[in-house]
């Protein structure tokens, strides 16, 4: 008899669209998840295969805000994407 094990990948998910909240459980479970300390959970869907943290520094800032945790598969972009929103400016003096 042959048995086929099958582990789901688990993953810190904080999916903001997943339910309604007030506005003080949403601010906690946002904290929770900047922090890192939402328990990880089975990725719903076999196929995902690693997990997936977006976050950006806003101005000289040492912090990461962390803008999304989730399960993420193949056709997902990976790398990373680099954005300056400072915009170099000349400034002529007349």
């Amino acid at each position: 008899m042959l048995h086929i094990l099958v582990f789901a990948l688990h993953c810190m998910q904080c999916d903001k669209n997943a339910a309604w909240y007030s506005e003080e459980e949403h601010e906690r479970l946002l904290e929770l998840c900047q922090h890192g300390m939402v328990p990880l959970t089975p990725c719903r869907n076999h196929s995902h295969t690693h997990c997936i943290v977006s976050w950006y520094r806003s101005g000289g800032s040492t912090e990461k805000v962390v803008t999304e945790r989730k399960c993420g598969g193949v056709e997902d972009v990976t790398g990373c994407t680099l954005y300056n929103s400072k915009i170099s400016r000349k400034v002529s003096t007349l």
